[in-house]
């Protein structure tokens, strides 16, 4: 896992989940939000990424590529089988203000843009602050790049169009 930069008082790591074993290991463990890239070819790998996220205690996930509302899906049935089992165990009610926020979109620059400059986890109505993006990158071709890129355009104060529906620029083609 390596940074890539910082805006908005935002730390923002990478990792590809194809290219780095173990990255799971350096996940943090608090305030921090994932945000997801996972196309089609990457189905068989996110079970694994959601799972891995939720046990790091992410706070807020962010999914975006051409399975953005599936991955989105996957948080959201995982948030809810983890509160099923709780209230199995416990005999206390689900309680939903304690659990990750999740969003999607299918405009890549914007969903990235919109997590480092806005997305702000709450518990119990609780502003929890985020101070790092791990951006978890399943592609084989990697967008290690174009999010570099973006955290420079988000520091100069670029703004995503509103009308404009943008694809993850890659750093290779097979």
């Amino acid at each position: 896992m390596e940074t890539i930069g910082t805006a908005n008082n935002r730390q923002i790591l990478y990792c590809n989940t194809r290219l780095e074993a173990g990255w799971h290991n350096a996940l943090p463990n608090s305030n921090w939000l994932a945000f997801t890239i996972a196309n089609e070819e990457d189905k068989a790998l996110i079970d694994n990424v959601v799972i891995e996220c939720l046990n790091h205690g992410v706070c807020y996930t962010y999914s975006v590529g051409e399975l953005y509302s599936l991955t989105d899906d996957y948080f959201d049935e995982e948030i809810v089988w983890r509160e099923v089992q709780k209230e199995e165990l416990t005999g206390e009610p689900d309680d939903y203000d304690k659990t990750p926020m999740t969003n999607f979109s299918r405009t890549f620059s914007e969903g990235f843009w919109f997590a480092v400059e806005f997305a702000e986890a709450t518990f119990d109505e609780v502003s929890i602050p985020i101070n790092t993006i791990v951006c978890i990158d399943c592609t084989k071709n990697k967008v290690r790049k174009h999010l570099m890129e973006l955290v420079e355009k988000i520091n100069s104060g670029w703004l995503p169009s509103d009308d404009e529906v943008d694809l993850p620029k890659y750093d290779s083609s097979l």
